[in-house]
């Protein structure tokens, strides 16, 4: 049950947490961008095609 059915919250507002913390996760390079650009690019492709 979520907080709007129990009538806690209305569910007009949303809050983020954009704080930032240190991680393991590695810098992306300029090969796994275009990489990533172009699977994208090919998926939203193949379904504008259907």
């Amino acid at each position: 049950m979520t907080a709007k059915d129990q009538g806690i919250e209305k569910g007009r507002t949303v809050a983020i947490d954009s704080t930032v913390t240190e991680s393991d996760i590695k810098p992306p390079c300029d090969s796994d961008l275009l990489a990533s650009s172009v699977k994208e690019i090919c998926r939203l492709l193949e379904r504008d095609k259907h």
